[in-house]
């Protein structure tokens, strides 16, 4: 497993240790670096039906890759050198490559670079995939991409990424027309245009289509992300995995949760609430450097 690292800096290798207890990754000088761990599901977030993954495996994966990168931090691991260790593939953990190339392969698609320690390959076999993750204000996102470079190619790796994506800014009964669009194309197995919703509501419990945002969460090109202006719960009264934010949807927000690389010609916008947010939000965009041409308003 890989991450993306699309910042200027060296990107680094760790290895896979275990780390062992929780109570002793921390110690005082580290603490503030440790990331989140992972929020372990309830027995009612496995829907019973042998999912594979469920949930739970889901959970412990990503409870053992959480160890092993405070462990990295408690041990001062953590450095701008690559550390190869001669096993650039992982299932247990992510390592960090820099991106170094970007180029327009077609009008969607893109060809990607990333650069691996000199002399050494990934080591695949014909037809493997490797997964790629990025993370972005703490969210991350991951898919499985096969490369198109040779499987002996040393110090790099070639990856195409079709791109075409959706941004939908909903607010309130704002939701109903979004849900055509995304069920169209999440009923459509040839249309792999990736959706991110940004939903404002005031509460948790206010949250119009639940159950189908739900389902739709369950798709690799659909994500949702709530935003609640008024909202009083805790946590723990949240669905397992969903993405909640206390505030509201204004520039500030979208700069810190619209990835840059989605600000391109290839990207759309569709806004819909009530008139003010409409106003506000097409504001926003335009701010952002989208055109007139890639927002539409419902």
């Amino acid at each position: 497993m890989f991450d993306m690292d699309t910042s200027e800096n060296v990107s680094e290798v760790t290895d896979s240790n275990d780390a062992g207890n929780n109570d002793s990754l921390a110690p005082k000088e580290c603490r503030a670096l440790l990331p989140c761990p992972p929020q372990q599901p309830d027995d009612g977030d496995c829907c019973g039906s042998g999912c594979v993954p469920c949930v739970f495996d889901i959970y412990e994966q990503d409870l053992k890759i959480w160890k092993q990168e405070c462990r990295k931090i408690q041990e001062h691991q953590k450095s701008q050198e690559i550390q190869y260790d001669g096993n650039l593939l992982s299932e247990l953990e992510y390592r960090k490559f820099s991106i170094t190339e970007v180029k327009e392969e077609t009008k969607n698609c893109f060809r990607y670079r990333l650069e691996l320690p000199e002399f050494t390959s990934l080591g695949l076999k014909v037809g493997q995939h490797i997964i790629i993750r990025e993370t972005h204000h703490g969210t991350a996102v991951s898919r499985q991409y096969t490369p198109i470079s040779d499987i002996n190619c040393m110090g790099h790796f070639l990856l195409i990424i079709k791109y075409r994506k959706l941004l939908l800014l909903a607010a309130g009964t704002g939701i109903a027309p979004m849900s055509q669009v995304i069920q169209s194309i999440l009923g459509n197995e040839e249309d792999d245009t990736i959706m991110q919703l940004f939903y404002a509501c005031k509460s948790y419990d206010q949250i119009l289509m639940k159950s189908e945002l739900n389902e739709w969460s369950s798709f690799w090109n659909f994500s949702a992300t709530y935003v609640l202006s008024q909202e009083t719960s805790n946590k723990a009264s949240y669905r397992y995995g969903d993405l909640v934010v206390k505030g509201r949807m204004d520039l500030e927000f979208l700069t810190k949760n619209v990835l840059p690389m989605d600000i391109n010609p290839e990207t759309f916008v569709l806004i819909c609430g009530t008139k003010s947010f409409e106003n506000d939000m097409i504001e926003c965009c335009k701010l952002l450097n989208f055109k007139d041409t890639q927002i539409h308003r419902f």
